[in-house]
């Protein structure tokens, strides 16, 4: 048996849409529920007074947190026919342990005006010693696979260098978030490295769920049956837990499937038990 020491948690909390208000209490009780060490969230909201990821911290008991806002807010905005002129949305990360160093990059977005998308990366002091911890949303459009390439070979980039600042030997690197892409496609297939040719050489990552999912559940993240997605929208995993190679994965679940009519959001999320390389 794989001794595990280190529970990370990716979701996409669906921002201010869809009956928010009702949603949050949902969400805080998955969190609280989850015990994660680490979380990475997509599509959480701030404004000026108050933060979702601050209630969330507090609801599952952590106390450091980073925070990577969209930056192009008025993309977002727009969609809601009401709310703060200052509301954000995002990207953060959660952790038990502390962070002691943070970054960012704006995802490139093709041919096509920014889209304000980031990646946000911790490095975070694990008992065992630092790991790099990232969390990421990436182009959404089903077509646009070749922009969402391109946004994870960013992501792979950035892993490199700030994995190798300390030393010769990489710190152990998780990458998570909503990747809008199936496990086959282009950019998850070259992301991980282990069915065509990394963007960044050796370096490859392991998918939670391939390795340690139950056998024969195809894990969706975005499910059909969930009341927040359009009729006539398939199932998909969409959403992820990435490990390097030396790390090992213990086990993996979903959080924030149902059975209430109002879920916690419009994806599920994915829990990884995982030593850290």
């Amino acid at each position: 048996m794989i001794d595990a020491d280190c529970r990370v948690l990716s979701w996409n909390l669906w921002w201010r849409f869809g009956g928010w208000e009702a949603r949050q209490p949902l969400i805080d009780h998955a969190i609280a529920e989850a015990q994660a060490d680490i979380i990475g969230l997509q599509e959480v909201w701030r404004t000026v007074a108050e933060s979702q990821f601050d209630r969330l911290a507090d609801a599952a008991g952590l106390a450091n947190v980073a925070w990577s806002p969209n930056r192009q807010p008025e993309r977002w905005r727009s969609r809601l026919v009401d709310g703060p002129n200052d509301l954000d949305c995002g990207l953060a990360i959660i952790s038990r342990w502390p962070i002691t160093e943070t970054a960012e990059i704006e995802l490139p977005n093709g041919d096509r005006p920014p889209s304000g998308r980031t990646a946000l990366a911790a490095v975070i002091e694990h008992p065992r010693g630092p790991l790099l911890f990232v969390t990421t949303h990436l182009e959404p459009h089903p077509a646009r696979s070749a922009v969402r390439v391109d946004q994870l070979n960013a992501v792979a980039s950035m892993v490199h260098e700030l994995s190798m600042r300390s030393g010769s030997e990489p710190l152990p690197s998780i990458v998570c978030g909503d990747l809008n892409a199936e496990p086959h496609s282009d950019e998850v297939r070259r992301f991980s490295g282990l069915q065509t040719a990394p963007h960044v050489d050796d370096l490859a990552f392991q998918d939670a769920w391939h390795v340690a999912g139950p056998e024969n559940d195809p894990g969706w993240t975005w499910r059909k049956e969930c009341p927040h997605i359009a009729a006539g929208n398939p199932s998909a995993r969409i959403d992820y837990v990435f490990c390097d190679l030396r790390s090992r994965i213990a086990g993996v679940d979903l959080v924030g499937i149902g059975p209430s009519t109002m879920w916690p959001s419009d994806h599920a999320g994915v829990v990884a038990d995982v030593r850290p390389g």
